[in-house]
Order: structure tokens, then sequence, then C-alpha cells
């Protein structure tokens, strides 16, 4: 990775604008169920911080849920597992079928994770050792990898990235609370090089 982790600052604006993005998805009760630094590329925007605003795209394995459906079913067959393991919510690696809102956020979690700290919370040269990761063990906290990351933030991550789906009803409304933080940090500090270097040196990656 050329450009290696984001200042808090830049990685919560661009959270916070993944999960507006989100949060229209939501409201039409669409999951993306395939969230990754791929599937998420830079607009220009004058309005965004550093003039880039993220745009999330491949919608192709999304799930509408059932009660926006007309005729038919929406739910996964159960076995099937669906998505890039490296940002899989527990309940996707189960291929329990059972998959909702709750699993973007995680996913989301996953991403703020790495833009802090340089590398995702899971990997594995085996895809069923990053599953088992995710289904049984939780992140190490990003203060523990030798980053300096303010307690909010890391809080943040560490509530998004709940295993337990029932749980996971409490993942927080990330919208609300990347505006906030970032508008803390951006009283600290200036951002720099936007998430440009990141996203484009990230897409080069295989996921």
């Amino acid at each position: 990775m050329a450009r290696g982790r984001l200042t808090e600052h830049e990685a919560l604006v661009y959270t916070r604008g993944i999960a507006s993005a989100l949060s229209a998805a939501h409201a039409l009760g669409i999951v993306h169920r395939d969230l990754k630094p791929d599937n998420i590329f830079l607009v220009r925007d004058p309005d965004m911080v550093g003039g880039l605003r993220p745009k999330i795209l491949d919608f192709g394995i999304a799930k509408v849920a059932e009660a926006q459906r007309v005729g038919g079913s929406s739910k996964t067959r159960t076995g099937a597992v669906l998505g890039t393991p490296t940002y899989m919510s527990p309940e996707q690696c189960r291929g329990t079928g059972d998959i909702d809102h709750r699993s973007d956020l995680y996913s989301v979690g996953c991403i703020l994770y790495e833009m802090l700290v340089g590398r995702p919370p899971f990997s594995s040269e085996g895809i069923g050792e990053v599953l088992g990761m995710h289904l049984y063990m939780a992140p190490v906290p990003p203060s523990e990898t030798g980053v300096v990351v303010s307690a909010a933030a890391e809080n943040l991550i560490l509530s998004l990235c709940r295993r337990s789906p029932r749980i996971a009803c409490s993942r927080p409304p990330i919208w609300r609370a990347c505006s906030a933080r970032a508008r803390c940090q951006r009283s600290r500090t200036r951002a720099r090089r936007p998430w440009r270097a990141w996203a484009c040196t990230r897409r080069r990656r295989r996921c």
C-alpha cells in the first residue's frame, strides 16, 4: 500500500460518506452484501473535504428485503456464502440466509479498521480461516496495533464489528457518529492527502 493508513479525520469523513450512501439503500430495503474498498470509488464533490465523495458501486449480489419485494422471496438460499471473505459479516460467513442491513454495517467497520490501521482486521491465506476469524474472533483493537487512535473511533469500530447478529442490533448509527467525530478531529488537524491514493492502491490488491 503506497499511501498506507489514513488520518483519523480522513477515515471518518469518508466513512461518513459511505454511511450516508448506505442509509439511502437501506431505507429502500436494499442490503449491499459485498462492501469492500474495491467497490467504493471517489467522485469529485466540491462540498466534501478534499473535494472527493465516496460512491458505492456493484450492487450485483444485493438483497432486497422481503417486505419490499412484490411476489417471490428475496431470502438467500441457506448454505450460500456470498461476498468477499475479508469484509464479510459473521452472519454472511454462516450462510444462513438471514441477512439484513446490519451485515453492511459490519463490513463498514472492517473498512474503517483498514483505513486507520493499514490492514483489515482479519487476514489469512486460507478463505476458511478468514471466515472462522469473523465467526469466532474479535478484532485486535486499533490502539493495540501501535496506531494512535481516539477512544471514540476505536469504540465505533469495535461496535460495528460485533459478531452476534443479536448484539449487532446495537451497531451504531455510523453517519452521526462519524460526523461528530470528524468535526472534532477537523478542529485539531487539517486533512492531508485525500483517499484517492489509498483507494486506487487498494483496488489493485487482490481481495
